[in-house]
C-alpha cells in the first residue's frame, strides 16, 4: 500500500541540522535523487557514500540522510542553502506474471506500488509545468516562449540601465575632477593676495578676487595684464 504522499521533501538550511528526513518507499540508493541548491540557487547533484548517507532502504514510511559526510566538499547547510530529496523510478514494469492455478499476490501488490509511485512522480512534475486553461487561446509553448521573450526584453532593459548608470557615473567623476581644477586655479599664487610683475616686484591687489571692474576705455596691454593677474577682466 502506498500513501498519497508528494515524493520529495524540501529542506531550508540553519547551519546546524545534518539530518534530513524522506517520506517514501525506496529500494536502493539509486531511487533517490539529493540536490544542494547554494546560496545563487544553483543545483547540484549530490553523490551517495560522498555527499550524504541514507539510515534505511525498504521502509514504507521513508528513513533520512546524513548530509554532508566527511568526504564531501560541501559544509552544513547554511541559511541561505537548500536541499531537495526526490524520489525517482525508472518508468518500467519488470514484473513478469506467469499462467499459473495461484496468484502471487505478493507480486501483484508491488506492481501496483510501483505503478502509483511513478504516477506521484509524474503528478509532482506536472504540478510544475505551465498550464492552459479550458478556454485558453494561448497554447502552453505559445506561452512558454512569450516567458522567455519578456525575460529577454527584462535582460536587455537590464543592460541599457547599467549602461546609462555608466555613463552617468562618468560624467559626475568628470564634474568632480573639473571642480578640482577650478578650485587649483583658485588656489595659485596669482590669485590671492598678491601678484608679482615680470621683475619679480610684488604687488597687493586694489581688488578682492572676482570684483567686477568697469572701464570707461580700451585696456592696454599693461591694464589688461594687471587685471588678468587679478582674475577678471
Amino acid at each position: 500500500m502506498i500513501h498519497e504522499i508528494l515524493p520529495i521533501n524540501k529542506y531550508q538550511g540553519n547551519s546546524n541540522s545534518k539530518q534530513f528526513d524522506f517520506d517514501f518507499y525506496i529500494e536502493n540508493e539509486k531511487q533517490l535523487n539529493v540536490y544542494f541548491y547554494d546560496e545563487n540557487n544553483v543545483k547540484t547533484l549530490l553523490e551517495y557514500n560522498i555527499d550524504y548517507s541514507i539510515n534505511e532502504f525498504r521502509n514504507k514510511d521513508g528513513s533520512y540522510i546524513i548530509f554532508p559526510l566527511e568526504t564531501s566538499k560541501h559544509e552544513i547547510l547554511k541559511e541561505n542553502q537548500k536541499i531537495v530529496l526526490e524520489l525517482t523510478l525508472p518508468l518500467a514494469q519488470e514484473t513478469q506474471y506467469n499462467n499459473s492455478s495461484l496468484l502471487n499476490l505478493e507480486a501483484l501488490e508491488y506492481s501496483f506500488d510501483y505503478l502509483t509511485r511513478l504516477i506521484q512522480i509524474l503528478s509532482r512534475k506536472l504540478s510544475l509545468c505551465l498550464k492552459a486553461s479550458e478556454f485558453s487561446e494561448v497554447q502552453p509553448d505559445e506561452l512558454l516562449q512569450d516567458i522567455i521573450n519578456a525575460n529577454g526584453e527584462a535582460k536587455n532593459s537590464a543592460d541599457n540601465a547599467l549602461k546609462t548608470k555608466s555613463e552617468i557615473v562618468e560624467i559626475f567623476e568628470d564634474i568632480l575632477a573639473l571642480k578640482e581644477y577650478i578650485i587649483s586655479i583658485a588656489l595659485k599664487p596669482d590669485n590671492l593676495t598678491t601678484f608679482a610683475e615680470p621683475d619679480g616686484t610684488l604687488h597687493s591687489p586694489k581688488y578682492n578676487l572676482f570684483d567686477i571692474i568697469q572701464k570707461d576705455h580700451i585696456l592696454t596691454h599693461e591694464e589688461s595684464f594687471g587685471l588678468e593677474r587679478l582674475g577678471e577682466y
